[in-house]
């Protein structure tokens, strides 16, 4: 959840910096990505595919996750928008894109 708040934030700096203005649209996209990635998405989105792998391949770390989410008033759904958010960023055709999906749909 820190590093959610982290990516998020980092996104909001870049958007507040004024900087898109001067960008095109392709320019700001990769620009708000590398101000994720940056804050810490890189972090942030290999920790939910481990999160999902883990939660896909073990019923009782599956509970154990879920209820340590409960206890911070989150949810699946956190896990779910980083692998949404990371998957968006890879190759249309790529192998690992398949993969973040397939965990995805595991959880």
């Amino acid at each position: 959840m820190e590093y959610d708040e982290r990516v998020r934030k980092a996104e909001y700096q870049f958007f507040r910096s004024g900087i898109e203005d001067t960008l095109t649209d392709d320019q700001v996209n990769l620009a708000a990505f590398d101000a994720k990635l940056s804050g810490g998405g890189d972090i942030y989105y290999r920790l939910a595919a481990v999160t999902a792998f883990v939660c896909g391949n073990s019923k009782r770390c599956h509970e154990h996750i879920l209820a340590q989410l409960k206890m911070q008033q989150s949810g699946v759904s956190l896990i779910k928008r980083a692998l949404d958010e990371f998957s968006s960023s890879l190759n249309v055709d790529g192998r690992q894109k398949k993969y973040i999906d397939y965990l995805n749909a595991l959880i």
